[in-house]
């Protein structure tokens, strides 16, 4: 797809040159050039290039909570390899459960691995080793503190950056 939009772009670089006439515009005084200037087809490919990169990478997204140093670090990683990804601030703006579903699904991983024990929400909750999937699920809906952060999505793939590195799977 890249290829042919290379081409496309290299076709649509031609430039019109006019004659040198200063009357009015004419068809017979303008002509394709049957070489393209390569000082002005270059940069375009360029630019088209870059916008279909950022077309493709765009669709990263990190949930993201800012007070988190592994987050802050992903998210860091994340730029430093040319990535600006679409940042939810998942504490302000709170995940529904078929949200949080559609995450597990895209980790791989149940929502017993996805909450953090540690938090004091958890305890107070009532959950344990044994609670069922809904429950921890519910939990996470009331207190988005309970998800375990950050978690950065790329299509139907997600990974989470504990270690940060991990984030760098999804966009090799």
């Amino acid at each position: 797809m890249i290829a042919y939009c290379v081409a496309r772009a290299w076709q649509s670089a031609r430039f019109l040159s006019y004659e040198g006439r200063s009357k009015g515009v004419n068809s017979r005084y303008w002509r394709y050039e049957t070489q393209p200037k390569v000082c002005y087809t270059l940069p375009r490919v360029i630019v088209i290039l870059n916008i279909l990169r950022n077309l493709f990478m765009s669709a990263v997204t990190i949930y993201h909570n800012p007070r988190c140093s592994k987050s802050r670090n992903t998210l860091a990683l994340l730029q430093e390899n040319g990535v600006e990804p679409e940042v939810v601030l998942y504490l302000e703006t709170p995940l529904d459960s078929g949200e949080i579903n559609a995450l597990l699904k895209k980790l791989g991983i149940t929502a017993a691995e996805l909450v953090r024990r540690g938090e004091a929400d958890y305890k107070a909750c009532g959950l344990n080793k044994d609670s069922s999937e809904a429950d921890i699920v519910a939990a996470m809906v009331q207190h988005p503190k309970l998800i375990e952060r950050p978690i950065v999505v790329r299509g139907n793939k997600a990974v989470l950056g504990r270690p940060p590195e991990n984030a760098l799977a999804l966009i090799d």
